[in-house]
Formats: structure tokens, sequence, C-alpha cells
């Protein structure tokens, strides 16, 4: 190959057939005015491309390229580089097992959608070590995912030097890895990376960084996969971004500076702001608002941390848990103190609060009782406190600001988005009703018998609900089998496995058999649940290696006999199987186990969280509940007569509480739980009565 370089492809548009896209660079005293070359058959690549020069521009003719493994190696100039585009912006979708090398220089690539498909390797775009000056303009990655989510791989891979990320959108990822690795000296800037739900394993970054890298002008809307949002080490900086409704934080490792930024969490769980580890980290001018976690907070390594002029809004923690910082200027709005300080250092000068100071910090912050006001951008400020706080001039990255302009951003959707009108069931029609049910359809059984005779393949959101007595038995080892993209409300109906083989592991709902970038939700609202144990190990939910639960719900739920779990949802090589469990104001009688859930290993995400309340648990099996290094449990205003062990542990602070435990041995409270074991202290008393209750 020649000092230009060339772009291959491998397709089966071409069957066996390997093109070659030579970009010959031309290069001599006086630059030639610039073409631009059409390709609208692979079959001419070869021909057009010897005309290519510094400066041109190859354009692709919109169509879908599929299976394609593309390698480019071009050479164009700082002043003149080679441009490859798509002839319509997103005309050419590229899918299938498809992935873009880039291996040469001064290059912009822009205008290609990547859907319906994934990478064969460890990326969707790379850039090579040796690549420098690569732009990569409005690329859409959107979904892109191996089938399974344990298959570790990036989006975007940059490594070389200098390289761009302008304007790209990016959502859905739904494997472990993050959606761009970046080392070395690159800019990401107006970006759009959308929606990302938990991963519940570790890598679920937006970004991960390893070098000097600048992020600006981005917008980041609920990146929900894991602990870091963002995760910077070495040097740079994260100046101009907006996070929206993101569970997680911005870690800084390194010498970053944090600046201009605005977190908005809107009360959301396990929403956080801007976290800072590494040494001699800034974090100034940004706006925190509404976050559940910590705003702004120091740990670990993070010495001489400096944070200023920064507003903190109605969030539930500003913290110094580890090196030091200095806190100037800052403005905290609070209705309680949200400041903590414990095994570091801080020092505060000139900052203001709504609340009374803290002694740590009463030196250094006065109180102002004046009311907020907002600027034009919508972002709270005090006009009695002139230079404390987030600028004036700042404002959130508008939706229409960050990614192409040509492709749409993903609305909020609704996991059980009720149809407008119901279907109505007869009995024996179930299977067919499914078979023939849109996306969030509501099927209503008749009353009587339903029997199925084989599993029932869910394969997207349905409700099924019971009425005049409904009553659902079902033949096989599974009444309700999971696939991809299914969820499942299930709602005032009696299940009874008096049908079920006599086997061991039948379960009613089965997460799905083999491992899913879909993540899946399961809610049992007045469900009541018998004769399921024929055989060892009946569970009501059963979840399955590679594939998250984000949801599973159960409501008012009645069980009695039951040989396996109500749900069991153990973790697999450090990954857990379900974000949320909630049980509550359920009857349980001889079940063998109320609920069994694992956590993954450290730093894999936020879950699981689980739990138990207002429940009546009588007999069962020796372990009635159990919770591994979950990450967080409230066990609360149960009752458990002649009921097995209850033992949790957690990774953040939780509570067993308000329990009733006549004929049945104490709770056993783990790492970070707390033991509230009397249930006649005045606070559980007033909250039994709140609810109307009489025990």
């Amino acid at each position: 190959m020649g000092s230009a370089g060339g772009l291959a492809y491998a397709s089966r548009m071409t069957a066996s057939v390997r093109l070659a896209l030579l970009l010959i660079g031309m290069g001599s005293a006086l630059p030639a005015a610039a073409e631009v070359l059409r390709v609208s058959d692979p079959a001419a690549l070869t021909e057009t491309a010897r005309r290519a020069a510094p400066g041109d521009t190859v354009v692709l003719a919109s169509g879908t390229l599929r299976d394609v493994q593309m390698v480019i190696d071009v050479r164009g100039t700082a002043e003149r580089p080679i441009t490859i585009a798509a002839e319509t912006p997103g005309g050419v979708i590229v899918s299938g097992r498809s992935s873009l090398l880039i291996t040469g220089a001064h290059l912009v690539v822009s205008g290609l959608v990547f859907r319906d498909g994934h990478a064969p390797g460890q990326a969707v775009i790379e850039t090579a070590p040796g690549s420098e000056d690569v732009r990569l303009r409005e690329i859409v990655i959107d979904a892109f995912n191996p089938p399974d989510r344990r298959t570790p791989s990036a989006w975007v891979w940059l490594r070389g030097r200098n390289h761009q990320v302008e304007r790209g959108w990016f959502a859905g990822k739904g494997n472990a890895g993050p959606t761009i690795e970046a080392s070395g000296q690159h800019r990401i800037e107006a970006s759009y990376f959308g929606p990302r739900e938990p991963l519940g394993a570790i890598g679920g970054e937006a970004i991960r960084v390893s070098g000097s890298v600048d992020i600006a002008g981005n917008l980041f809307d609920r990146q929900d996969a894991g602990v870091a949002i963002v995760n910077l080490a070495g040097g740079g900086s994260f100046r101009g971004n907006t996070i929206r409704r993101s569970a997680g934080q911005v870690v800084l490792r390194g010498r970053y500076r944090a600046e201009r930024n605005v977190v908005r969490g809107d009360g959301k769980a396990d929403t956080g702001g801007l976290l800072a580890t590494g040494a001699n980290v800034t974090i100034r001018d940004n706006y925190v608002d509404r976050v559940a976690g910590d705003a702004i907070a120091v740990a670990g390594d993070g010495a001489g941390a400096t944070i200023e002029n920064n507003s903190v809004i109605d969030s539930a923690r500003l913290s110094v848990d580890g090196g030091s910082a200095t806190l100037t200027r800052n403005l905290l709005r609070n209705t309680v103190d949200p400041i903590r300080v414990s095994g570091g250092r801080a020092t505060f000068t000139g900052n203001v609060s709504s609340f009374d100071p803290p002694a740590v910090a009463a030196a250094g912050m006065r109180r102002d009782k004046h009311d907020f006001t907002a600027t034009p951008a919508g972002l709270l400020h005090l006009a009695t406190a002139p230079g404390v706080g987030a600028p004036l001039d700042l404002a959130p990255v508008a939706a229409s600001a960050a990614g192409p302009a040509w492709y749409a951003k993903p609305t909020e959707q609704r996991t059980f988005a009720f149809a407008v009108a119901d279907t109505i069931v007869p009995a024996g029609g179930l299977t067919a009703a499914v078979a023939a049910a849109a996306p969030s359809a509501v099927l209503v059984l008749r009353g009587g018998d339903h029997l199925l005779a084989a599993p029932l393949v869910i394969d997207r959101p349905l409700t099924i609900r019971g009425r005049d007595g409904a009553r659902l038995r079902f033949r096989g080892a599974t009444a309700f089998q999971l696939a991809r993209g299914g969820s499942l409300r299930l709602e005032s109906v009696a299940v009874s496995g008096s049908a079920a083989p006599r086997r061991a592991g039948n379960a009613v709902v089965r997460a799905p058999l083999t491992p899913t970038t879909a993540n899946y939700t399961v809610v049992l609202d007045h469900v009541t649940f018998s004769e399921l144990d024929r055989g060892a190990g009946f569970d009501v939910i059963a979840t399955t290696p590679g594939t998250l639960a984000t949801r599973i719900d159960l409501r008012g739920v009645a069980a009695r006999d039951v040989s396996g779990a109500l749900v069991s949802a153990p973790a697999t090589d450090g990954r857990y199987a379900a974000q949320f469990v909630r049980i509550t104001d359920a009857a349980l009688d001889a079940v063998r186990t109320i609920v069994t859930v694992a956590g993954g290993a450290p730093g894999s995400g936020h879950g699981p969280v689980v739990e138990v309340t207002d429940t009546a648990v009588t007999g069962g099996g020796a372990q009635a509940l159990r919770l591994t290094d979950v990450a967080r449990a409230t066990i609360s205003g149960n009752r458990f007569r002649r009921a097995g062990a209850v033992e949790v542990s957690a990774r953040a602070p939780s509570a067993i509480r308000c329990n009733l435990l006549p004929s049945t041995a104490a709770p056993r409270a783990g790492a970070n739980v707390t033991l509230e074991p009397d249930p006649q202290a005045p606070r559980c008393i007033a909250e039994r009565l709140a609810r109307g209750e009489d025990r």
C-alpha cells in the first residue's frame, strides 16, 4: 500500500470479493482543487479512489452496508483532510457484524449510522495507535450490542492522538464496557449520550479516560449503567456538560478540572454529582440540583482539591471523606445540613447556606435566609450573595445542541404503557392472544380455568389481568418464559402449580434462557399462588445468568405451599441479577424462601436494592430471607411467625426494623445493617397505627 493508504470493505454485498478504496495523496507544491468523488457501487470503489487527493471528499451512496469490517488508512494533511461522508447524513446504515478501524491521519468521517448489529471485536469504531487527527462527526451508534451482555467492548475506542468526537449520538448500549474509551490526547464535544440501563456489572461508563481528554458541551441523559457516569484519569477538562437524571457520578482521578457543568438529578435514586479521588482536582462554577447522593465529594487520595463557586441545591450531601479540600464561595440550599466531613480535612472560606452552618464549616460559612430566584436559564441563585455560587450566565446544554439534528433523541417511556382498549381472552385463548398482542397490550382473562399446554413466551411488555376469579394452570416447567424485550405485569389472577410436572426447578416466571442486553421487568399485583410444590425448588420468579431485571415488584401477593423462592436472584461471576426487588403487603404461608438476592463484585453498580415491607410470613424453610452484599436493604414492618432465618448484609446503610418475630429467631444483621429488634418501640407502634394495623 502506498503512503496515502486506503479504505477496505469486507461485505456480503460483494460476496467473497474484497475491494480496496485507495485514497492516494497527490502531494505537490501547489495543491489541486478539491474534488467530490461519489461511490454508488462497491465494484467502482478502486477506480474512484485513484483520483482522490488530500482535501477531497468521498461520498458514500445511501443504503445499508451489512457485515462489513472497514479499515481506513487515509492520510490527508492537517490543512486538507480527506472526508468520507454519507451522501445524506444518516443515509448510510451499517448493520450486522460490522466495525470501522482507522489507522491513518487527517481524516473526517461523518454521517454514518450503526444499528441492528454489533461489532465482531473490541470496538465498533477504533482509531489505532499511530493514527492522528481523526474527526468522527455526527456518528450515530444506536443499540449496537452483542447478544451477550457479558461480552465487553467499547463503541468508540480512541488511541493515537488528537482525535475528536463531534456531535455524536450514542444510546442503548447494553453490554459491558464504556461507550467511549480514550487514551491519549483527544476531545469529545457536543455529543449526546442517551439512556443506558443498569448493567449489573463493573464497567458501564459513558466515557472512560486514561490520558488528557477535553470533554465539553455534551449531554448525558439517563446514564444508569454503573457507579461512574464518566471516569477520568490523567489530566484534562470536563467543562460545560449537562448530566440529566443519571445514576452515578463523574469521577475525577487525576489533575482534572470540572467547570461550568450542570447536574440535575430530579430526586432520582442514586443520582450524584462530581467526585474527586485524585490529587489537585479543581471543581469550579458548577450547578448541582436535587441529586440523591453526593453533589460534590472528595474521597480517597483526593488531596489538594479546590471546590469553589459551585451551587449545590436541594441535594443529599457535600462530603469530604478523605484527602483535603478548600471550599470557597460555594452556595448551598437545603432544609437540613448536607455537609459531611469525616476522614479528610476541609477548609471553608466565604461560603453561603440556607441552613445553619455546622461547626466544621462555621468559620467559613454564613447563613442567608433570603429567597432564591431563578436565572433566565432556570438555575437558582441568591441575589443577596453576589459572587457566591455558580456563574449567573451558566445554562444547561440544550438537547438540540448535542448530537446530530437529523437523528431523534429517545423519549422516556413507561414499561407498561397501557393500551386504549383491553383484549378479552376466553379460556384456551391466552397463547393466541399473546402471539397477536402489540407491545404494552392488556389481556384480560375471563373468569374460569385457563390451562397453558406449553410455556408462554413473552418477548414484549404485556399486562395479563384476571377478572371474575380467573385461574391459571400450566403443564410445562415454566408458565411465563421471558425472551429478549419481554416484560410481564400479572394482575388479579390465581396461579396454581397443580398441573406442572413433578420435577425440580420449575418456575412461574423465568428470565430469558440465553444472555441478553435487554433488561426486563416483572410486576405481580394481587396475584395468588398455590400448589407450587411439585418438586424441589419451585420458584415464583427465577432469574438466569447473563440477564438483569431492572425491577421485580410484588404487591399484595398471597402464596401458599411454595417449595422454592418467591424471588430467586443469585449473582454469577460478579454480576447481580436484579437491580430493584420489592415485596410489600404480601401474605406468605409455607413458602420455603421469601427472597434470596446477592450483590455483584465491588463497583458493579447501584444494585441490588431490596425492600420487604408489611408482609406476613408463616412457616417456610430454614432460610426465610437471605440478602448477601446487596447495595441497600429495608426489611420493615413485617411479621415472621415460626419462620426461618433472616440474614442481611449490605454495602450501604440498611435497616431491619419494626418487625414482629413470634417463634422466630432474631435476624442476623451483617455489614452496614442496623438491627432494631424492638417492634414495640414507639416509632414502630406509630407506623403500624398509621397503616391501620392492629397486631
